[in-house]
Parts: structure tokens; C-alpha cells; sequence
């Protein structure tokens, strides 16, 4: 009799990069006529190809995550410039990109790590999401 393979477990840790200076969750835009822009283009563009990358890695490794589980985030800023980022911004951006995709609610996330180092040669954001259980 031919009993059926149980489903294999989702892995334990995601890691992935998003390439590209990473942007703060705070910039804002002020047009010339004195309107603000609720969210700065280049936020919005980094958000979009931040959500797609966080997809297509959940994809790949086979991850899932439920309401009932919580994680630990590390991420990891190399920016490519002395310019002021701060890692709250860094992390607020990051996690709002990851809710829905990597998990269900930021709220999930139980301890999270925000290193900044400097990179002009190669800015990038390292992700690495830990399940730490139910």
C-alpha cells in the first residue's frame, strides 16, 4: 500500500538581497507647485521591486508562514553614500514590504537587528526572516 509522502517543512530561514541603495520609509516629496506627495517616488519604486524580490524568494524556497508564528528580521543596510539614513526608516520600509508576502503582520516579527555599513561599490539590503515558531 502506497501511503502518501507527508509535505515536506517549509524552511526554518529566508535569506535574500535587494540590490540597490536602500531607501528610508520617511522621505517624503514637495513639488514645485507646494503640493506633498504622500510617498516619494523613488520609495514607491524601491517598495515595488522590494515586494517583487520578497515573492519571488518566498517562491523559490518554498515559504510560508502563518498567523500563529513569529520571526526574528535581520537586516542588514550597506548604503552607498555618507548621506543620514536612519534604521528605523530603513527597517519600517522593509517590514511594511515583507507583510503579506514573508508573512502575514509585522506584528509577527518578535526581534528584529538593523545594521548599517558602508558600500559604494555594491549598495544592497541583506534579509534574512527567522521563524522562531508558534
Amino acid at each position: 500500500m502506497n501511503l502518501p509522502r507527508p509535505l515536506p517543512e517549509p524552511p526554518r530561514v529566508l535569506r535574500f538581497t535587494i540590490e540597490g541603495e536602500p531607501v528610508p520609509a520617511q522621505m517624503g516629496a514637495v513639488f514645485p507647485d507646494g503640493r506633498v506627495a504622500k510617498q516619494h517616488p523613488r520609495v514607491r519604486s524601491y517598495k515595488d521591486r522590494a515586494r517583487l524580490l520578497t515573492s519571488l524568494n518566498v517562491r523559490r524556497a518554498q515559504w510560508s508562514a502563518g498567523p500563529e508564528e513569529s520571526f526574528a528580521v535581520t537586516l542588514r543596510a550597506f548604503v552607498g553614500t555618507l548621506r543620514v539614513i536612519d534604521c528605523d526608516n530603513i527597517a519600517k520600509l522593509a517590514l511594511d514590504c515583507f507583510k503579506h508576502i514573508a508573512f502575514p503582520d509585522d506584528r509577527q516579527v518578535m526581534r528584529l537587528l538593523v545594521e548599517k555599513a558602508l558600500d559604494r561599490e555594491r549598495p544592497r539590503l541583506e534579509v534574512e526572516i527567522e521563524r522562531l515558531g508558534s
